[in-house]
């Protein structure tokens, strides 16, 4: 597990660090906290998510679909709405996504298997 985890993480800097070169398919939105969203468009036209530090390193991969993401950290939080459901939760510094309770003003982790 832990191969196939840095094997990802290769793939992913030397996607990164190409498409940085290529200037036209990488977006990086303002950092707060040494944290910042970073986007790459793949071929489909997609974007696929990735939460960044100050030294470009990939601290996390976004792999929740059908959500909306802000685009800056607000208080250690990078907040998202998973659209078919309208529920709400955030990533934190780590890269851990929580989602909120909507009956609740507790936080509750979930797997994200559930929603994708």
């Amino acid at each position: 597990m832990k191969q196939c985890f840095l094997l990802f993480n290769v793939v992913l800097v030397l996607l990164l660090c190409s498409c940085r070169q290529q200037q036209n398919h990488m977006i990086t939105y303002p950092f707060q906290e040494d944290r910042a969203l970073a986007g790459v468009r793949n071929a489909e036209g997609k974007m696929a998510y990735f939460i960044v530090n100050t030294q470009q390193e990939v601290v996390s991969y976004i792999h929740l679909t059908d959500i909306q993401l802000d685009t800056i950290y607000r208080e250690g939080r990078l907040s998202f709405r998973h659209i078919p459901s309208g529920r709400e939760g955030f990533f934190d510094l780590q890269g851990q996504e929580v989602w909120l309770d909507d009956n609740s003003s507790e936080k509750e982790q979930q797997s994200s298997e559930q929603l994708s």
